[in-house]
């Protein structure tokens, strides 16, 4: 009996998990096609005709990850707590891929448009839309929306220090929050409309 031939999003699945499979086991800068194609038992053709390079690859790879672990986004009864805890989840998953996210910047063209969106912020609104929810339950947020370039200054600034500076320390963390992020989110959801916008 022949095998099954795997077409469309079947394929496309056992691609990316062979993409990330490849880069934990390898690192980013030893990841290649021929590694990939092997290891998701199909041709370098077939990953050539959906990515030209081997940055947009892996980033498809890990914007498509559904094993990131997002559970540290929890209801402590404060703000604070709440964005210390998801940062922190933050810090440990940007500790794990630090390699991988250097080596992207490195190779993908800071002008392809939206790479750094599904990088860095494509499940923003999943980890800090709760959090923000669960302020304004309390009464520590006001009722104005956070623009998305507000709701994601925390990633942003945890991303940052990351790169430039390496592992990021809880007491790095809570200055970050008390000093930066919990004043910038008290403040644009109590400015009138549009005062955030860009």
């Amino acid at each position: 009996m022949p095998a099954h031939r795997r077409r469309g999003a079947e394929l496309e699945r056992a691609i990316l998990a062979a993409v990330r499979d490849q880069v934990d086991r390898h690192g980013y800068a030893n990841t290649t096609y021929e590694g990939v194609a092997a290891a998701a038992g199909t041709g370098k053709a077939v990953l050539y005709r959906r990515w030209a390079t081997k940055a947009h690859m892996v980033l498809a790879a890990m914007a498509a990850d559904e094993q990131i672990d997002l559970t540290f986004t929890v209801d402590t009864g404060s703000l604070a707590d709440d964005l210390n805890l998801a940062l922190r989840g933050g810090r440990d998953i940007l500790d794990h891929r630090r390699e991988m996210v250097v080596g992207l910047l490195a190779d993908l063209d800071p002008g392809d448009p939206g790479w750094g969106q599904s990088l860095f912020s494509n499940r923003i609104s999943v980890v800090l839309g709760p959090i923000v929810d669960q302020a304004r339950a309390r009464g520590e947020l006001g009722d104005a929306p956070l623009p998305p370039r507000v709701l994601a200054v925390p990633l942003t600034m945890l991303r940052h220090d990351t790169l430039v500076y390496g592992r990021v320390s809880d007491d790095d963390i809570a200055e970050i929050v008390s000093t930066c992020i919990v004043p910038l989110f008290i403040t644009a959801s109590r400015s009138p409309a549009g005062a955030f916008d860009s």
